[in-house]
């Protein structure tokens, strides 16, 4: 299962577990994220959902540093 999110301009596919580098978000170290610009999503059944389906989609995070 993984989302194509969109933050600071860019695009970036993220999986459960991943560590992202991403442009510097509001917030300090060890503080939860959500970022709810998703453009698609595969579901656990390898279905990929995008553009309106994937619009209520948000994924979580922690900053781990600044």
């Amino acid at each position: 299962m993984y989302a194509v999110i969109e933050t600071g301009g860019k695009q970036y596919r993220v999986s459960p577990g991943d560590v992202v580098y991403v442009e510097k978000l509001a917030g300090e170290a060890g503080e939860a994220v959500e970022f709810d610009k998703v453009l698609a999503v595969s579901t656990e059944s390898n279905q990929m959902l995008a553009g309106d389906q994937a619009s209520g989609a948000r994924v979580r995070g922690t900053i781990q540093s600044q």
